[in-house]
C-alpha cells in the first residue's frame, strides 16, 4: 500500500515537472541593422499586454546602427513594440518562441523600420504595411512629418513663436493625414475582402472603422455593403470582444434619435455602486446626458461651462456624464464633479452603439418623462452646445 502511494506521488511530481518544462518557451532574438540610425540613444522593447497597455521589459543603446534583445516569451505569440527615447513613432511586431526577428530600415524613427520573422501574424502584418506604403506613400510621408513636428514641440527648446507655428503646422498635417487615411481605408476595404479573419485583420478593420465612423463620410457612402460583408467574417464567438464592439459602434450604430425614450443601462460610480439611468430620468427633472472621455479636449473645454450651468440650474436640470474610458483609466482619474459621473467598466461601447454616439462630447437633452428632446452635436443642426441648450432647455439660466 505504501509503495503504491509513493509511486503515485512520484508520478504526480514527474508530471508537474514535465508541465513546468513545457511552459518554458524558447527565447526570442531581436536583431537590428539600421541605416542613419539613432546612435547613442536608448532603444526600448515593450511587451504589449493588450492594445492599450504594455510593459517595458528591456532597453539597450543603439551603436553603429545595431542593437539586440534576447527575451523569454510569455505566450505562443507575443506582441512587441520598439521605441526610441525622445522619438515618436513606434514599430509593432509579432513573434513566436524561438524565432529571430530582423529589424531593418533607415532613419531614427522606428515607425519607418520593418520587422521580419517566420511568424504567420507578422508576415500578414507586413503584407498590410506593404500595401499601404506602396499605394499611399503620401500618407506615410505626412505621418513622418507629423512625428517630426511633435518631436520638435516636446524635445527642443524653441521660442514661443516657433511653438505656435509648429502647432499650426501640426494641425494642418493632421487634416491632410485624415484625408489620406480615408482614401487608404476605402482601398483597404477592397484589399481585405478575400483575406482571412485574424488578429491582424481585425486590427486593420478597426482602423478602417475609425475612418468611416457611421459611414458618414462621402468616401464610404458606396461601401456599406462591403463593410457589412467584412463584419460578417468575424466569428460569432468573437462578437462580444471589445475590439469587435468598437467596430460595430463606429460603423453600425443603432437608429436612436430625437423623440425616442431613453434606453436604460447599468453603470457604476467611483465607489462601485450600481446605477440605472431611469433612476434619474423620468423623475420630474430634465436631464443633460453627456458622453465623454479623458482624452477629449473638447470635453475638458466644456467642463467649466457645465460646472456653472449645473450650479445655476440644479433645481430643474440634472446632469449625468457617461465616461467611456477603460475601467483602469476611469478608476485612476477621479475628477471633481458636482453631478453623477458613471462608467460601465467596458468602455461604454454597447451604450454608445445604442445611443448612436460616434464623437465626444455628445450631449442628449432629456425631458422629465424620459423622452429625448435633442442631441449635440447634430449634423443637421450645426450649432454650438450653448445654442443647443437654449433650443432644448429654453428655461435654463446660462452663465456669462
Amino acid at each position: 500500500m505504501k509503495q503504491t502511494i509513493i509511486s503515485t506521488l512520484l508520478l504526480l511530481l514527474a508530471l508537474g515537472c514535465w508541465a513546468q518544462v513545457e511552459k518554458n518557451l524558447a527565447p526570442c532574438i531581436i536583431e537590428a541593422q539600421i541605416t542613419d540610425a539613432p546612435n547613442g540613444k536608448t532603444v526600448y522593447l515593450i511587451r504589449k499586454k493588450n492594445r492599450f497597455d504594455g510593459e517595458n521589459i528591456a532597453n539597450t543603446k543603439c551603436v553603429k546602427g545595431q542593437f539586440k534583445f534576447t527575451v523569454v516569451p510569455e505566450t505562443e505569440t507575443d506582441t512587441y513594440t520598439i521605441a526610441v527615447e525622445n522619438t515618436s513613432g513606434n514599430l509593432l511586431f509579432y513573434t513566436n518562441p524561438g524565432q529571430t526577428t530582423k529589424i531593418t530600415g533607415k532613419g531614427k524613427r522606428p515607425s519607418n523600420w520593418m520587422a521580419e520573422n517566420a511568424c504567420a501574424l507578422q508576415k500578414e502584418n507586413n503584407m498590410y504595411i506593404d500595401f499601404g506604403r506602396k499605394n499611399f506613400p503620401k500618407l506615410f510621408g505626412l505621418k513622418d512629418r507629423k512625428h517630426y513636428v511633435v518631436d520638435s514641440l516636446y524635445n527642443v527648446k524653441v521660442s514661443k513663436r516657433n511653438v505656435e507655428r509648429d502647432r499650426v503646422i501640426e494641425h494642418e498635417i493632421i487634416d491632410a493625414i485624415n484625408s489620406e487615411k480615408s482614401k487608404w481605408a476605402v482601398a483597404m476595404i477592397d484589399f481585405m475582402a478575400d483575406k482571412p479573419y485574424s488578429k491582424v485583420w481585425l486590427d486593420i478593420f478597426r482602423q478602417i472603422s475609425l475612418n468611416a465612423i457611421g459611414a458618414g463620410k462621402k468616401q464610404f457612402a458606396d461601401k456599406e455593403m462591403e463593410l457589412r460583408k467584412l463584419y460578417e467574417k468575424i466569428p460569432i464567438e468573437n462578437l462580444s470582444d471589445e475590439t469587435v464592439l468598437e467596430i460595430a459602434c463606429h460603423l453600425f450604430p443603432d437608429d436612436f434619435k430625437s423623440g425616442d425614450f431613453v434606453i436604460d443601462f447599468i453603470s457604476y460610480d467611483h465607489e462601485g455602486k450600481e446605477h440605472n439611468l431611469t433612476e434619474y430620468c423620468k423623475q420630474g427633472k430634465y436631464t443633460l446626458l453627456e458622453f465623454s472621455g479623458s482624452g477629449c479636449k473638447a470635453c475638458t473645454a466644456i467642463k467649466p461651462f457645465l460646472d456653472k450651468f449645473y450650479e445655476l440650474n440644479s433645481d430643474k436640470i440634472g446632469i449625468i456624464t457617461i465616461n467611456c474610458d477603460r475601467k483602469e483609466l476611469w478608476q485612476e482619474s477621479k475628477e471633481e464633479c458636482g453631478w453623477l459621473v458613471l462608467n460601465d467598466h467596458a468602455q461604454s461601447l454597447k451604450i454608445m452603439k445604442a445611443y448612436n454616439v460616434v464623437a465626444f462630447p455628445t450631449i442628449f437633452f432629456i425631458s422629465p418623462e424620459g423622452k429625448v428632446l435633442g442631441k449635440y452635436p447634430d449634423l443637421k443642426m450645426k450649432v454650438n452646445p450653448i445654442r443647443a441648450i437654449r433650443k432644448y432647455f429654453p428655461f435654463a439660466k446660462i452663465g456669462k
